[in-house]
């Protein structure tokens, strides 16, 4: 979900006194208050700006998880037509075991419709509803899987995927938006097969995948910090209301 902050012309303006943090005042409306966002470049038609969503940022080690099969992650609200066609996608795509290699596919999100709880007849798949928290899920991956096809949104499940320095294969769809670099802060692929190649070549290549995440981790910490937002925030409000 984006935020909308309008402009207003100067005559318009708080009083002298009530301008004196209005970046620290607009902050605390923003939608999500428990994670960090970005304000786009790109001006809207009414001269407004588009705050996007905010993500804590954090680092997270490698999976230790020897002599288990490597672990697929799908995130998502698996009640939302074009996410529970993506879950199916990726339990088509990867766990045939594409390359010769065991894959487990975890697919947790709220919700999921029957044909997504059906996906776990796979002894390779397995679904986790309603969960409290992701940061277990993240944390045991090896990567994670955005096949979106459809729907649009601010993609926020590829920036947490990130900040728990995951590395990501992705539609472009389901990157859209997201000023990342295909191959070096993840991989696009948008067909099922290449996605399955795409992430049995990274759980072949542990040095890329560490490289992949190191680089989109410190993506999303230039772009959606705190710090960067507010800067952000101030860089528009400060000569409006000068």
């Amino acid at each position: 979900m984006t935020a909308r902050v309008e402009t207003r012309p100067r005559g318009s303006g708080p009083a002298p006194d009530a301008r004196k943090d209005a970046g620290a005042e607009v902050r605390r409306h923003l939608p999500g208050a428990r994670n960090d966002c970005r304000v786009s470049k790109r001006a809207t038609p009414a001269s407004g700006f588009i705050i996007s969503e905010r993500v804590r940022i954090r680092a997270a080690e490698a999976p230790d998880r020897a002599g288990a099969a490597p672990m697929l992650l799908f995130a998502g609200s698996l009640s939302y037509p074009p996410m529970s066609t993506a879950s199916v996608i990726s339990a088509n795509a990867c766990c045939p075991n594409p390359g010769a290699i065991p894959i487990s596919l975890k697919i947790v999100g709220a919700d999921p419709l029957r044909r997504v709880a059906l996906l776990d007849r796979d002894p390779a798949v397995t679904i986790h509803a309603n969960v409290p928290s992701m940061a277990p899920y993240y944390q045991d991956a090896n990567l994670c899987i955005v096949p979106l096809r459809a729907g649009s949104g601010t993609r926020i499940k590829i920036l947490e995927a990130f900040r728990f320095r995951r590395p990501v294969v992705s539609t472009r769809l389901g990157a859209e938006g997201l000023d990342v670099v295909d191959g070096d802060h993840l991989i696009l692929a948008d067909e099922p097969e290449a996605m399955a190649q795409a992430c049995v070549s990274l759980l072949k290549d542990p040095a890329a995948r560490k490289r992949m995440a190191d680089a989109a981790h410190a993506w999303v910490l230039a772009n959606h910090s705190l710090a960067t937002v507010e800067a952000a925030i101030d860089s528009i409000y400060n000569p409006i209301l000068e």
